[in-house]
């Protein structure tokens, strides 16, 4: 926390600049800075808690911060773990050095363990995956018909036929039906404006960019140009990488009211509404298949799928 916060002080011999300025180009945002070592409070979920009377957040203490984006690192009290989070509450008044309330030894003499994410298990492969063949067992346990859907939709899923690559959709029996999803999604690039194309220059850090095909639930043919974001520099291609949703109490609070007071409600699908994101940072990405120039790139100006 130390390095992290010196790089982001004024700096005498860099004439009241910071080192984070001086390497960057740009002030260091200091938004989200918390007083060291105060009180914090993790959300615990529904799913890890013992019952509903159990308690609904764990109490931490705050000692650092992610070095490229704005995660804390927390030492929960309790649980004696180092966790990464972005959803805390803070409390920044007196601060309470002692863990747990016993003792007088400092918190920076404490041997924060390293958390263990072993136990942390996360789909992978849809056809591989031990998470998704309990999820099996456990329908086949309770009503083989449940096990037969759950197996359809997998299939589904993982079919190969419903989301091909480019060459593969080139290549296929349905190659018009493709190449015509494949230009609608060009032409509404076009016509949003979403970049402009430049010529290349070896300086530019361009991103790779690929197709990326779907046959969705009502059998429409969908094509997006997603950029390969992960080969993104932090804090040169972007600052923050969180985007607000709307969260699931804010859907049943309106299907609450509609159902209260008799009112209809619609669901209307706005085609491209990502494109429409502007961008702030200076972005290159090669031209898609099928539409590349020679010496050519793409200067966005407007967000693309797969940005950070």
């Amino acid at each position: 926390m130390a390095v992290y916060l010196h790089n982001r002080s004024p700096s005498k011999p860099l004439r009241g600049i910071t080192p984070y300025e001086r390497l960057r180009g740009h002030p260091p945002d200091l938004s989200h800075l918390r007083v060291p070592g105060c009180r914090a409070w993790v959300f615990i979920p529904k799913e890890k808690r013992a019952n509903k009377f159990s308690k609904r957040a764990e109490e931490c203490r705050l000692i650092g911060y992610d070095r490229d984006t704005k995660i804390y690192m927390l030492y929960c009290v309790q649980s004696q773990k180092i966790v990464r989070l972005t959803d805390v509450v803070f409390d920044e008044g007196p601060l309470l050095w002692q863990l747990g309330g016993n003792g007088d030894q400092d918190i920076s003499s404490i041997e924060y363990p390293v958390e263990d994410d072993e136990d942390d298990e996360f789909p992978g492969e849809l056809s591989t995956s031990t998470y998704y063949k309990e999820r099996l067992d456990e329908a086949a346990t309770t009503n083989i018909a449940y096990a037969s859907i759950a197996i359809a939709m997998l299939s589904s899923l993982t079919s190969s036929n419903s989301n091909p690559t480019y060459k593969q959709a080139v290549n296929g029996p349905d190659k018009e039906k493709w190449l015509r999803a494949i230009a609608e999604e060009y032409d509404a690039i076009i016509a949003n404006h979403t970049w402009d194309i430049v010529d290349y220059t070896p300086n530019l850090n361009v991103l790779p960019g690929k197709w990326v095909l779907k046959i969705k639930n009502n059998g429409r043919y969908k094509a997006r140009y997603v950029c390969g974001g992960h080969k993104q520099i932090a804090g040169v291609d972007y600052d923050q990488v969180y985007a607000s949703v709307a969260k699931t109490t804010s859907f049943r609070t309106m299907l609450a009211l509609a159902a209260q007071f008799d009112l209809e409600v619609e669901q209307l699908d706005v085609q491209n509404a990502f494109l429409n994101g502007e961008l702030h940072e200076t972005v290159y990405i090669r031209l898609p298949q099928r539409y590349a120039q020679s010496g050519k790139v793409c200067k966005l100006r407007k967000t693309l799928y797969g940005l950070c």
